[in-house]
């Protein structure tokens, strides 16, 4: 029989720096209100405006993966700020160039390579017999990830016109 029991890391954090390279994607969309296919069922889900607002802030964690991966190697970073705006859940993304993967994954959302994310949650659903499908009723969010497929369209790191996110580095 296998085991892998896992245990938080620990550390003293009074001996780690800071580094000042941090990529901040501001206003980042990660979830908006319509009927989304989950990757995994591959079974189609409404989430509605009310409860997207009403559970926008609760999260478990606030990872950020590549492409729902949960190697080591894949947490590029975390969100920040997740809120209800403008329609929408949205976040502040921050991404660590610490790994090669957080450096390249920078380089294609700079060059319009790459504009999507893709968030993790948990959901209690409902069947809605008017529509004849499941509705989110409650839920909860894991983490997110930066993603070439996104099953919200409206889920973008960087949008056009006068909402668009701004891009700094701390």
């Amino acid at each position: 029989m296998v085991h892998t029991p896992m245990q938080r890391f620990q550390y003293d954090k009074s001996l780690i720096g800071k580094s000042t390279d941090t990529k901040i994607y501001r206003g980042a969309t990660l979830l908006s209100p319509g009927e989304w296919t989950d990757s995994m069922s591959q079974v189609a889900i409404e989430y509605t405006p009310n409860i997207l607002r009403k559970y926008a802030k609760v999260w478990e964690d606030y990872y950020l993966n590549l492409d729902h991966n949960h190697s080591a190697l894949s947490r590029i970073g975390k969100v920040h700020n997740p809120r209800w705006e403008n329609g929408a859940v949205k976040g502040d993304l921050h991404i660590y160039p610490i790994t090669q993967n957080a450096k390249d994954i920078i380089q294609l959302i700079n060059n319009d390579m790459i504009n999507w994310t893709s968030v993790e949650i948990r959901t209690k659903d409902i069947w809605n017999e008017i529509k004849g499908m499941w509705s989110v009723s409650e839920m909860d969010y894991l983490g997110a990830a930066v993603v070439s497929l996104p099953a919200s369209r409206g889920s973008k790191i960087k949008t056009d016109g006068p909402d668009a996110p701004s891009i700094y580095y701390e």
